[in-house]
């Protein structure tokens, strides 16, 4: 059984792709990250409220029962506890998020290179390919009339062949000017595209300084064994 023959850009095309779902993916858990941090965070103002509403109900019903400790006062006293270490927690993951998210800043600067590098090295194969088809496919009419335009040239002027050559030149770029890619036909341009990548949610400041990059992940590593310091450190 005959297999169908693998186009010659399909690695480069599979290395841009790799490359794009990478950062794709890492542009998704930024977005998750901080929808989380979003929501910790709001969750942690209204324990907040809540543990102010608790402590003045707890304070008020203690001083009208005088001391006296009811199953009504337990359950407040239990309630305002319960409130203000839950806001505490929050605090504590919105800690953790801050640094899920600086270090995914990282991965993105680290994804966003290979993602427009390899759009570029895909493109500029595809495009070197497809000049190469087509100039096998000349007709032989006009490679007559170019020789025969050259041999005139070479006879009665002084001008180079490059130069005796303008018109088709500028004929060539003038057709390709007015023609439109059908991209229903373009499998490999419509992926690829005629725009470079613009990778989302990359620091420019982080994405430029090895050395920014280098204190940020040591910063992370710190704060992580700080947070927790019974794990084991992560490689």
């Amino acid at each position: 059984m005959s297999q169908t023959a693998e186009h010659p850009i399909t690695p480069a095309l599979n290395s841009y792709k790799a490359a794009k779902a990478e950062h794709l993916k890492n542009e998704a858990t930024y977005e998750d990250i901080i929808e989380s941090i979003g929501r910790s965070q709001q969750k942690q103002r209204d324990a907040e409220n809540q543990t102010q509403q608790a402590d003045g109900s707890w304070r008020k019903l203690f001083r009208s029962l005088r001391g006296e400790m009811t199953d009504e006062l337990q359950s407040e006293h239990i309630r305002r506890i319960s409130q203000r270490e839950l806001a505490q927690e929050f605090g504590h993951l919105i800690e953790e998020l801050e640094l899920d998210k600086d270090y995914t800043l990282l991965q993105l600067c680290a994804s966003a290179r290979p993602y427009k590098d390899t759009h570029k090295v895909a493109l500029m194969e595809y495009a070197k390919m497809e000049m190469s088809a087509a100039m096998k496919t000349l007709s032989p009419e006009l490679i007559r009339a170019v020789k025969l335009k050259v041999a005139v040239n070479e006879l009665y002027t002084d001008s180079s062949s490059e130069k005796a050559l303008g018109t088709l030149t500028a004929t060539l770029l003038s057709l390709a000017g007015l023609y439109a890619f059908d991209m229903e036909k373009e499998s490999i341009l419509a992926e690829l595209t005629l725009q470079p990548p613009q990778p989302g949610y990359v620091d420019s400041d982080l994405n430029n300084s090895p050395m920014k990059r280098g204190l940020l992940g040591q910063h992370i590593r710190d704060k992580r064994a700080k947070l927790n310091p019974t794990e084991e450190p992560s490689t």
